[in-house]
């Protein structure tokens, strides 16, 4: 199970929405809880030191560091019994992210997906991407305004499209949440828009209707197998197919289900009747209302 849960804030009541997830899953776990925040140097910081006295780049320096300890600690103070640690870093926001993930055990990264933008503040939207795309690690994405059902682990989504990088994700939240007793809905979506608006348009509907049931027979069937394999490690598992537009779909499926959390790949095998796990993963990030677990292939 995860270790080491590592929270970015950057001061903002945006980034600060992450919090109950961050720590619904380091009490589910018993993993430490590190909460950080990232002083971003001016991108032109040589520049910007030239332009300013030695000393009151320093104190400049200093006081942004003592502000943003002061402000973790009183973040940390807010977990009452948890194991919690703070580090304040300085540099590229996404970059020293995933390199503190590399020095924890068993980290999974739990940000919100913007913040506010400032000198010494994360800036949460495009720091959630570029943190997202170099990972090592499995990432929950909280959006923005989030206004849905209240955190919850205890059903969850797998967005899966035959690939063995989507399978990837699905292990992962076994990894991190346990390797039993999960309460597990598959979903597969045959994504009917591309089949009939791209290569078989100039076929004839009968032969669009045959390959699309095809598709639908053969996606059961891996659900199917899949299912079993997971029932036989002791999880709750459920699983159905869907046709249609595949982010809509697996929001649609989400709100059935009551799910707490959507489990997908960053990426999927490209091809006729696969999910495009990568740009899919963006939009639902952009529109769920739920927490996205998210995983890099061969992180």
């Amino acid at each position: 199970m995860a270790s080491t849960v590592i929270l970015p804030l950057d001061r903002s009541a945006v980034s600060e929405q992450a919090i109950p997830a961050a720590k619904d899953l380091a009490s589910r776990t018993g993993a430490v809880l590190v909460l950080v925040s990232v002083i971003e140097a001016p991108s032109h910081l040589a520049e910007w030191a030239a332009a300013r006295r030695p000393d009151d780049v320093v104190e400049s320096w200093t006081k942004q560091q003592r502000e943003v300890s002061d402000y973790l600690e009183e973040v940390a103070g807010r977990f009452d019994g948890d194991a919690v640690e703070t580090r304040t870093l300085t540099g590229n926001p996404a970059r020293q992210i995933n390199q503190l993930a590399r020095h924890v055990e068993n980290p999974v990264i739990v940000m919100a997906s913007h913040g506010h933008s400032a000198l010494e503040r994360l800036r949460l939207g495009s720091v959630a991407s570029g943190v997202v795309q170099s990972a090592l690690c499995p990432v929950i994405v909280v959006r923005q305004g989030s206004e849905g059902p209240p955190v919850s682990f205890d059903r969850i989504l797998v967005a899966l499209d035959g690939s063995d990088f989507a399978e990837e994700a699905l292990g992962a939240v076994q990894a991190v949440l346990g390797t039993t007793g999960l309460t597990l809905h598959l979903l597969r979506v045959v994504e009917t828009a591309t089949v009939i608006g791209g290569v078989f348009s100039s076929f004839r509907y009968s032969g669009i209707e045959y390959y699309i049931e095809a598709l639908h027979d053969e996606a059961t069937a891996y659900l199917e197998d899949v299912a079993v394999e997971l029932r036989d490690a002791g999880h709750d598992v459920s699983w159905e197919v869907r046709e249609g537009a595949v982010a809509a779909e697996i929001e649609k499926v989400a709100a059935s289900q009551e799910a707490g959390l959507i489990v997908m790949s960053t990426h999927g095998r490209s091809g006729l009747g696969h999910l495009l796990l990568g740009s899919v993963a963006e939009r639902v990030i952009h529109h769920s209302t739920l927490p996205i677990f998210v995983v890099r292939p061969g992180a």
